[in-house]
């Protein structure tokens, strides 16, 4: 399923026209492929990820984002499957910096759903293991429309929780407008360790 939704994403790049526009992207919704790698880790997920944004004012803006992703490794011959789930919402403000480049920062609320499952067999049994928590985000970063159908977005990204700790990422995301609507879309996020990669289609609305 996740080499299908790849393709279908490749593909329709491929068949659209490319269209010009003029303004940054805050209105959208998106579909696409994502992974986690972690360094020195024998379970790095991957799936898919639907996000959205809406502009509600000339400068207040919310985004939503659900990513689910799920892995499995064979230990000795026993099967190990690991599942993640995200949802994130935040509250958004851009400031215009020049007719192109925009400054903005985001507060929003962080969940993560995880589940660890042992299959079992022979002599040993099948269990499964649950865990949720929560994170505070902050993120800044600067959005940069080049030429009329490639847009940058280069930001910080902070999330710290109670239970888990804090994370600092580096990200960058690019989009090139295929049409007026339909954008590909692909990105990085990055710690010393973790990384986080997407690519998927975008409608604007």
């Amino acid at each position: 399923m996740k080499k299908t939704l790849l393709s279908v994403i490749l593909g329709t790049a491929l068949l659209l026209p490319t269209a010009q526009a003029t303004e940054l992207t805050y209105d959208y919704v998106g579909v696409g492929y994502t992974k986690i790698a972690v360094d020195e880790s024998a379970i790095n997920p991957d799936g898919f990820i639907i996000k959205g944004s809406k502009l509600f004012s000339e400068r207040v803006f919310a985004t939503l984002s659900y990513a689910s992703t799920s892995n499995g490794i064979t230990f000795l011959g026993e099967r190990f499957s690991y599942d993640l789930n995200e949802t994130r919402v935040s509250l958004g403000y851009r400031f215009p910096m020049a007719e192109k480049t925009d400054l903005y920062g985001e507060l929003g609320y962080l969940n993560w759903d995880s589940k660890v499952t042992f299959a079992g067999s022979g002599d040993y049994l099948g269990f499964s293991s649950k865990n949720s928590f929560d994170a505070a985000t902050f993120k800044v970063g600067v959005k940069h429309l080049l030429g009329q159908s490639f847009e940058t977005d280069l930001y910080i990204d902070h999330q710290q929780s109670s239970s888990e700790g804090s994370i600092t990422l580096l990200g960058v995301n690019a989009a090139y407008r295929l049409t007026t609507q339909f954008h590909l879309v692909a990105g990085i996020a990055l710690e010393s360790d973790y990384k986080r990669y997407h690519i998927g289609v975008n409608y604007a609305f």
